[in-house]
């Protein structure tokens, strides 16, 4: 990698380090063609791919720019239901540090960002990291990164994410690499560039046992442990496949449009007129001829064209295909149905994607965001993750239904349990299925609680209290 070459003769690293960084940037190099195979799909960046049978010769003067985005409608289609809602403990408590990390961070939009990552390549990284006791997490995608998993352990052994790019006095036009954090069991070494050729390394406890990197694969299995892309082998082949249709349907159209006339019996005089003008012939609406000295007048003849229909009705089956294998409704890929679906079709069409959303959230976000919440928590309370109290290992990330991804919907199921549980109404839980925040949940109880001080004291003022009868004597 010319990036960043020589970085595993930085001063500072150990053999040992220097070896897992060299795996690392194997796996690094290995894999980014694949990575930019698969940003180019999603981005629509990739050209008509020659079957053999060629549209257009050589010779032909046609441009034609083309461009199909299912690609990436694979991709959000599945991010967008995948929505992070905060942490949860045991018994409704909170730990003030990860509530600190998180608002200094800007953790939950930062995962927002990055989760379409996770889905194009196949995994995303978060890396915990600690200044002066408090910690920072940041997301990297797989452009950025490598990882080698512990198979024994089931868990991360060692990784690297590019920590820094910037414009340098070496290269003043384009940003490099000039900082690589290398995640190891129990240290974290800071790499940095001292110049276009130099790096030192810089070594930082970290809690033992884990590095302090946390990856988030999605559909990870024994061959692949870091995930899989949504952008599957027959997703970029259809994408192929419509791009080449596409090009075939903007030709027909065009021939279609302006199909081919043919004029026999023209004298010189007149072929010489019309050869000049082919294009004014066309629109002319009017075609004056002479007869010929025996009488014979010149003939039009219109040959047929090959109608786009049969061309639109593959684009459809190749969205139905493309649907069935990955899940997006058709009506999502600009296939509209004659007869409107009803609100009970829509939601069966995208079951598929919600079950799957939700296996992924259970299997793997879930486990993955918890690790992740405890080396906050251990950066935080500057201890061991064995050594958090009993309240912080209860920790659980809590993620949005896939099935109510829109606030109306989570409101309406709100209301109805609450309709049938009275006590449910004005919970935390409650007011989390609404859509309402921890700040915006504790304003609300602050308002609550004055507004029952308020009336208690009213109802106190409001009270005639009689005073007591005194004993009379009796009078004179």
């Amino acid at each position: 990698m010319s990036e960043i070459s020589g970085i595993i003769r930085a001063e500072g690293l150990s053999p040992a380090e220097a070896e897992a960084l060299e795996a690392l940037l194997d796996v690094y190099d290995r894999t980014r063609a694949r990575n930019q195979a698969l940003e180019d799909y999603y981005e629509g960046d990739v050209m008509v791919k020659d079957v053999g049978v060629s549209i257009l010769p050589p010779e032909a003067d046609v441009h034609v720019d083309l461009s199909c985005d299912w690609a990436r409608k694979s991709v959000t289609a599945l991010a967008n239901l995948v929505r992070f809602d905060g942490f949860v403990f045991e018994g409704g408590e909170r730990d003030a540090g990860l509530d600190a990390t998180m608002a200094r961070c800007n953790f939950g939009a930062a995962f927002s960002r990055n989760r379409v990552g996770m889905f194009k390549k196949g995994c995303m990284f978060a890396t915990v990291n600690s200044a002066g006791g408090r910690a920072s997490v940041r997301f990297h995608s797989a452009d950025s990164g490598a990882a080698i998993m512990d198979v024994a352990d089931e868990r991360m052994g060692s990784g690297f994410v590019i920590a820094d790019s910037r414009r340098t006095d070496w290269s003043p036009r384009r940003a490099v690499p000039v900082q690589v954090n290398l995640h190891l069991p129990g240290n974290r070494v800071a790499i940095r560039r001292v110049d276009r050729a130099r790096w030192a390394a810089e070594h930082v406890a970290t809690p033992p046992g884990r590095p302090m990197m946390v990856p988030f694969a999605y559909c990870p299995t024994d061959t692949k442990p870091l995930g899989c892309s949504r952008i599957t082998g027959q997703v970029r082949d259809l994408v192929d496949d419509v791009l080449r249709l596409r090009l075939a349907l903007v030709l027909s159209t065009a021939f279609y449009a302006v199909p081919m006339r043919a004029i026999l019996g023209l004298s010189d005089a007149m072929y010489d007129k019309l050869a000049n003008s082919k294009w004014g012939a066309y629109i002319n609406p009017m075609m004056l001829a002479t007869s010929d000295k025996g009488g014979r007048v010149p003939t039009l003849q219109q040959l047929p064209s090959n109608s786009p229909e049969a061309l639109i009705r593959l684009i459809e089956s190749d969205a139905k295909l493309f649907s069935g294998s990955t899940g997006v409704p058709l009506n999502s890929l600009g296939i509209v149905q004659d007869n409107p679906s009803s609100a009970e079709a829509i939601a069966e069409s995208r079951k598929d994607l919600t079950d799957e959303a939700e296996s992924l959230i259970a299997e793997q976000l879930v486990p993955s965001m918890r690790e992740l919440a405890l080396l906050v928590m251990a950066v935080e309370s500057n201890t061991e993750v064995d050594g958090l109290s009993d309240a912080q290992l209860s920790v659980m990330p809590k993620f949005a239904n896939p099935a109510m991804p829109s606030m109306s919907a989570r409101t309406d199921a709100a209301m109805k349990i609450a309709s049938v549980d009275e006590g449910f109404a004005g919970t935390d839980v409650f007011y989390e299925m609404v859509g309402f925040d921890q700040a915006t949940i504790a304003r609300v109880r602050s308002e609550k609680q004055r507004a029952q001080a308020v009336d208690a004291i009213a109802a106190l003022n409001a009270t005639d209290i009689e005073p007591e009868a005194s004993d009379g004597g009796e009078g004179l």
